[in-house]
């Protein structure tokens, strides 16, 4: 729990950050890149963390990584597809600031997230060679 705390955390910061000084939330794009950019950073720091507390794995071969970006870069896609839909509808269908817009989609974006993660990181990743199929 306390990785999912931090990820969550290290996602919101860099998103904000990226969002307020550095990027923008003008459009739909630069929502993507903002938080696409936080997720890059999160799941970065989500692998260090989980493969040393959460699942206590300590081996460094490359097919433990390989694993880890497969999960990764599919809950990317989805969830990246799933908040940039929400971002767009609050954008387009509510008085809310883009900021707040921006923020309800990554919160949308963070629980899809760490559902998928967490699922494919236990029974995928971080398994033993014995568990493996």
């Amino acid at each position: 729990m306390f990785v999912g705390i931090v990820n969550t955390a290290i996602d919101f910061a860099v998103f904000n950050v990226l969002a307020m000084y550095v990027i923008g939330l003008e459009t739909s794009w630069t929502y993507f890149a903002c938080k696409s950019l936080a997720f890059i950073v999160a799941m970065i720091n989500s692998f260090l963390m989980n493969s040393r507390f959460t699942f206590k794995h300590h081996e460094h071969r490359s097919g433990v990584w390989w694993r880890f970006a497969a999960i990764t870069v599919t809950t990317f896609v989805i969830s990246s597809v799933l908040s940039t839909l929400v971002f767009r509808a609050l954008i387009n269908y509510t008085d809310i600031s883009a900021l707040i817009a921006g923020n309800a989609s990554v919160v949308v974006s963070v629980f899809l997230g760490m559902c998928i993660n967490f699922l494919g990181y236990k029974y995928f990743v971080f398994q033993h060679h014995e568990e493996i199929l």
